[in-house]
């Protein structure tokens, strides 16, 4: 089972539960691409977390989103939706900080 900092070539995994308990985001800090999984999603024109019917916990969700907030990453590329490929990690601080204000 893959834990919080293992690693798996040049990725770094980095635990990011709610939408499952077990879930994962994958980090290449070299590369600054983040593999976000299913926790974070972009349709070409917003970022969005995933569906709210298909969210474990979404507490645990939003503390998730908040350490993926805190990597440096050009690229992200979500499980679902298209690859997030400027300004990607401003993008993703820039949503938590917008759901914040909600």
């Amino acid at each position: 089972m893959l834990k919080e900092v293992d690693r798996i070539g040049n990725l770094t995994v980095i635990y990011v539960p709610g939408h499952s308990p077990g879930s994962i985001a994958l980090f290449d800090e070299q590369r600054k691409i983040l593999f976000s999984g299913d926790t974070l999603r972009f349709d070409g024109s917003k970022i969005s977390g995933a569906p709210k019917q298909f969210a474990w916990n979404t507490a645990k969700e939003k503390k998730s989103i908040e350490k993926m907030s805190k990597l440096d990453f050009d690229i992200m590329l979500p499980k679902h939706g298209e690859a997030l490929k400027a300004n990607a990690s401003k993008a993703v601080k820039e949503f938590l900080e917008s759901n914040e204000k909600t």
